[in-house]
């Protein structure tokens, strides 16, 4: 199944908004690290978050010109699916079984409504 532009504009969106909760943990990382946000740091990583955040809202409206909100919209879950497994990944963050189950609940949703 191929994926049309507005679709990839969708996903993009939403892979920045994942990239940028990661970024936002880098900058809580680095704020506690440095002790002021106002170092070069976590000043840096901020501003990432905020390029990232920018991005992922243009990209976002450019997409909704041609898609309805409600069929656009259920892919925002992903990035309740990316960023746990990203700070997993990053951060050595656990999840549990639970956690897990629901993440493939949400997953299973999110393919249920995308066939509709």
């Amino acid at each position: 199944m191929a994926i049309n532009l507005i679709t990839a504009q969708v996903i993009i969106s939403v892979i920045l908004i994942a990239a940028g909760q990661i970024m936002f943990k880098i900058t809580a990382r680095s704020w506690s690290q440095y002790g002021s946000l106002y170092s070069i740091k976590p000043a840096l990583s901020l501003f990432c978050a905020m390029i990232l955040y920018a991005t992922a809202t243009i990209i976002w409206i450019r997409a909704l010109r041609d898609i309805d909100l409600s069929r656009a919209y259920p892919y925002m879950s992903l990035s309740f699916v990316l960023v746990p497994i990203s700070s997993v990944i990053l951060f050595d963050e656990k999840i549990d079984m639970n956690y897990a189950i629901g993440l493939a609940l949400i997953i299973a949703g999110l393919v249920t409504i995308s066939r509709s």
